[in-house]
């Protein structure tokens, strides 16, 4: 019923794999999500001041979403970024509060173009070329309580980037550019918020 693989179909095929993989980890390569503060020793009352950037370093380009809330989960955005914070001498990072604002489409809407849909979901073009590198970003000025609602002591912190549970296959036909896809993370920073 099977037959066995001869060793010149199993080295084409781990071959095939390994290029798949290698294709993949450059893809996820291409973008660069980066954080920065401008001070990581705080008090819990004055502002974080939270720079969030995704940009492009490779010559592809590429479709981002340009909707920066931390947490917040928009029906048909094609990509979420989440903050997440862990405590001193823990291992595991956590998401902050995340809410969900949901746009439905009205009933018998016409089908969007691909035009509208670049525009609803807020994706940004992060051009590629060999000489600058293009970016999003934004910047969050808050203090440390309501940017996290965490208590003050010694935190770090990181911004990831996620398309989990986005329908892939949502991606408007005859767009120009891939849609960006893969998650990402960010360096990580230390944080000692005083009280």
């Amino acid at each position: 019923m099977y037959k066995r693989i001869s060793g010149w179909a199993k080295r084409t095929l781990l071959l095939f794999l390994f290029l798949l993989l290698i294709d993949g980890a450059a893809a996820a390569q291409d973008l660069r999500l980066e954080i920065t503060v401008p001070k990581t020793k705080i008090t819990a009352s004055e502002p974080v001041n939270l720079t969030v950037r995704v940009i492009n370093t490779s010559s592809n380009s590429y479709y981002v979403s340009g909707n920066m809330g931390l947490g917040e989960s928009v029906m048909g955005n094609f990509g979420m970024y989440h903050l997440q914070f862990r405590k001193r001498g823990s291992a595991t990072f956590v998401n902050i509060q995340e809410y969900a604002l949901d746009g439905l489409p009205a009933k018998n809407a016409p089908t969007p173009s691909t035009s509208d849909i670049i525009v609803s979901s807020r994706l940004v073009l992060l051009e590629g070329n060999s000489y600058s590198h293009q970016f999003v970003g934004s910047t969050y000025i808050s203090n440390w309580k309501g940017l996290t609602l965490q208590a003050p002591g010694r935190y770090s912190i990181r911004v990831t980037y996620s398309s989990a549970g986005i329908d892939q296959g949502a991606a408007p036909k005859g767009i120009r550019y891939p849609i960006f896809l893969q998650p990402l993370t960010s360096n990580v920073l230390d944080l000692d918020v005083r009280p």
